[in-house]
């Protein structure tokens, strides 16, 4: 999901791209930045309530949330913040959203 940010995608794009990618903006130098942690809030079009609200460690969705987000629908969203990255500076990435098409 490093190439999509603040954007609508198709769910099968979301369940293709299941690892979160460091990539800082504007920046032309490529450096090994790895996800150390990030936060997940799943956010129903419904209501517009949280439904979902995990941290995970490391770049790849759990199969268990993998499984949940499949069953999202038009307009759900997902919220990654607290994207924490270790390279050679440990950072906190700007936080972004993508909604399901």
């Amino acid at each position: 999901m490093g190439k999509y940010s603040d954007t609508t995608i198709t769910l099968s794009e979301i369940l293709f791209n299941k690892e979160l990618l460091a990539e800082l903006p504007n920046c032309n130098l490529k450096m090994n930045y790895e996800i150390v942690s990030y936060s997940l809030i799943i956010i129903s079009a419904k209501n517009d309530t949280i439904i979902e609200k995990i941290k995970i460690y490391g770049k790849t969705l759990p199969l268990s949330k993998i499984k949940f987000i499949e069953n999202l629908k038009s307009r759900d969203k997902l919220i990654f913040e607290e994207i924490r990255i270790n390279g050679p500076h440990d950072m906190y990435l700007k936080p972004f959203y993508i909604m399901v098409k």
